[in-house]
């Protein structure tokens, strides 16, 4: 189902669901930073670095997808916290709120306030459903974009992976807590249609 939606998004604006995407790639990536920051003071010296990695990584998907859509770089930040807007800084949160989709999947909680289980099973729903959407953006018939997303979506897939790794040293039932979380997802779809219907 998940890649039916992903394929009518991409039919009724391309560009839109491509710079989505790339937005929601860079704040990923600053949700990675930021909970590199923390694995860091709680000791998980190990994961911090691999947090760190993968925020990297997700920076680069975000700047490949916002090329592609404008022609250029056109992510731009004043800071690695917030930017500067009309005269007030606004703290960039790595998830936005803003989506319906984050929205319902959190169900109106910051992600930033679940414990190291939690937070490693729902990255790892995250990252295997931001695979499917790689996986069908492969297909596309330019050949741009198909490199572009053979090379996210590896890096996804080895995100994921490792997350999963990890969550074992969290959790005594790994796949119960991805099961959790794998349910929630419902409710994201049910938001990512609403976001769809608002940005269109």
């Amino acid at each position: 189902m998940l890649k039916s939606l992903i394929r009518l998004a991409l039919k009724i604006n391309f560009r839109a669901t491509l710079r989505t995407a790339a937005k929601l790639e860079y704040g990923a990536g600053i949700f990675c930073h930021k909970l590199a920051i923390r694995a860091r003071n709680d000791g998980y010296l190990n994961l911090a670095e691999f947090l760190i990695a993968q925020y990297t990584e997700e920076d680069s998907h975000a700047r490949m997808l916002g090329g592609l859509v404008d022609g250029g770089d056109r992510l731009h930040r004043n800071t690695q916290t917030g930017v500067w807007e009309k005269g007030d800084y606004q703290a960039l949160d790595g998830i936005s709120q803003r989506y319906w989709a984050a929205k319902l999947f959190f169900w109106f909680k910051k992600p930033e306030q679940l414990d190291w289980a939690d937070t490693l099973a729902f990255m790892c729903v995250v990252e295997s459903q931001v695979a499917k959407f790689y996986e069908v953006l492969q297909k596309d018939k330019d050949s741009a974009v198909v490199a572009i997303a053979q090379k996210i979506l590896i890096d996804e897939t080895q995100h994921a992976d490792y997350l999963k790794n990890c969550l074992s040293c969290f959790h005594s039932d790994p796949e119960g807590a991805i099961a959790y979380w794998q349910d929630r997802k419902v409710l994201a779809a049910i938001g990512g249609l609403i976001d769809l219907v608002i940005s269109h």
